[in-house]
């Protein structure tokens, strides 16, 4: 396995992103700890939303980058049911599966989507990009104390 398609899908320098969003109990995912701005749902929706935009960038389909940062995360906490959770996990899941694909293809990494971004250098973008927020997961599974350690480094 490459040292790009394990930072993106593997367990590389940190947890593996299938085990920062498994076994979550249901009734934690849209709590938000000790005042932090985020939930675990909030922080996963994030991450599809900035996954399935670099695909659609890499895809040629010229995706509008959002006028602020909100937009980036789901505009409602609250109402979020069971079912929409699991089908967030499997978008996340399949958009990592795509990602993961094109960083075995050399000729897809190669590739230059835009006059100044490669599709390896974007991969690294996300990668770089969902190390950060699937750690803020890891942080806020601790917090609340969902986090087993056979999930990630006992050490």
């Amino acid at each position: 396995m490459k040292t790009l398609e394990q930072v993106l899908v593997a367990k590389a320098a940190f947890a593996e992103p299938a085990n920062v969003v498994k076994d979550i109990p249901f009734e934690f995912v849209t709590v938000r700890p000790h005042g932090l701005p985020h939930s675990l749902y909030e922080e996963l929706w994030h991450i599809n939303y900035w996954l399935r935009f670099s695909l659609a960038m890499i895809r040629g389909e010229g995706p509008s980058i959002p006028g602020h940062s909100s937009e980036a995360f789901p505009p409602d906490n609250a109402t979020l049911d069971e079912a929409s959770w699991r089908e967030l996990l499997g978008r996340v899941h399949k958009g990592l599966d795509a990602l993961a694909g094109l960083a075995r293809d050399e000729k897809a990494l190669a590739r230059t989507f835009r006059p100044d971004r490669t599709v390896e250098g974007e991969l690294t973008v996300v990668a770089a990009h969902n190390a950060y927020h699937f750690g803020r997961m890891v942080t806020l599974r601790q917090l609340l104390g969902v986090w087993p350690s056979e999930l990630g480094d006992t050490w």
